[in-house]
């Protein structure tokens, strides 16, 4: 019983160690190919709020071009020319004493969709979308110079 358990705990590490590794190659949502992108960034609305940040920062500090969809989704069928889309997943804290979900958000994380390969690309979770659209958006500025 003893083996199987110390068996069971290596397992749970390398399996950690290897996701760990996985993720840590995708450097904070930002897909290898963004390296040196002239395309427009879609860019997914969310709310009044999220948007006014997204723009203050991505004015700042984004020097590419980028755009948020419309409901004419048509427009966006070239694919080179529109190539990532960048959304946000929202995730939300559940109390475990009364299985009840709260009514807001308690953190957040950015993902980037690269519509030609079909990978997503994870931000980590903050709880301070102004901050990580901020960092987010200078990240991705250096990622896209970089040619």
């Amino acid at each position: 019983m003893k083996t199987k358990s110390l068996n069971l705990l290596l397992l749970c590490i390398v399996f950690c160690i290897i996701l760990t590794g996985f993720y840590a190659d995708k450097k904070d949502g930002i897909p290898p190919d963004f390296k040196g992108y002239n395309g427009t960034l879609l860019v997914r609305g969310q709310s009044k709020d999220w948007d006014k940040y997204l723009v203050r920062h991505f004015d700042e500090n984004y020097k590419g071009k980028y755009e948020f969809m419309g409901i004419d989704t048509t427009k966006y069928a070239d694919i080179l020319q529109y190539r990532f889309i960048l959304g946000r997943n929202l995730h939300f804290h559940i109390d475990p004493k009364t299985d009840m979900e709260q009514r807001y958000a308690s953190s957040e994380n950015l993902y980037m969709e690269d519509r030609q390969t079909g990978l997503f690309y994870f931000t980590k979770k903050s709880a301070y979308y102004g901050k990580l659209l901020k960092a987010y958006s200078l990240e991705l500025e250096e990622a896209r110079s970089n040619q």
